[in-house]
């Protein structure tokens, strides 16, 4: 169901980095329309900085890594690093690399622990609807701690269990919704073949 979109799986030993920025950069691109997009309704459902009730942009993140593993990490990277010195703190350089790296970082690793914890193959080819609500509990846990860990360090949350909290809540809405829409539209689809 979920593996026909995984067919573009890269190789885990990248030696030609060349042949994989093309997807780099529309996972890039992808993260960072996606983030633009929700920064709209975000000011409906903010909690504390960057911590939102229902976060899209998360579902766009883990989506981007079960499709181009290590490429979409890297455009996600990217995208989050043009945001930030663009939309954010232009002159906050170690900032700005931090957080992209935790963006991308905790995506890949969500994606690393579920496939070591779950048994999940490496190239994801058989892939079920209960396996992607694990992989986005998950993700839930490990992409929010990384970052309120990040953002509290930085004095930019006051209460760091609330945030976790919120954010959990957030990432975990936003990847249901996300990849819950694209289960579905494969299954409509599929439903309008004709045998």
């Amino acid at each position: 169901m979920f593996s026909s979109l995984l067919v573009h799986r890269m190789p885990s030993h990248i030696e030609h980095w060349h042949q994989n920025l093309p997807l780099i950069v529309l996972s890039g691109l992808i993260y960072s329309l996606s983030f633009v997009a929700s920064s709209y309704l975000n000011t409906w459902f903010e909690f504390s900085h960057s911590t939102s009730w229902i976060y899209l942009p998360s579902g766009v993140r883990l989506l981007l890594v079960l499709i181009m593993f290590e490429s979409g990490a890297v455009g996600i990277l990217l995208g989050t690093l043009v945001i930030d010195y663009l939309l954010h703190n232009p002159d906050e350089h170690l900032y700005n690399w931090i957080t992209a790296t935790i963006a991308g970082g905790s995506a890949y690793l969500s994606l690393k622990t579920a496939q070591r914890l779950l048994r999940l193959d490496p190239v994801l080819s058989h892939l079920k609807q209960i396996h992607l609500l694990q992989v986005c509990i998950i993700f839930s846990v490990i992409s929010p701690l990384m970052h309120q860990l990040w953002y509290f360090y930085n004095g930019l949350t006051q209460n760091f269990w609330h945030s976790f909290a919120v954010m959990a809540l957030g990432d975990l809405g936003g990847s249901i919704l996300i990849l819950g829409a694209i289960v579905w539209t494969q299954k409509f689809f599929r439903m309008l073949q004709i045998p």
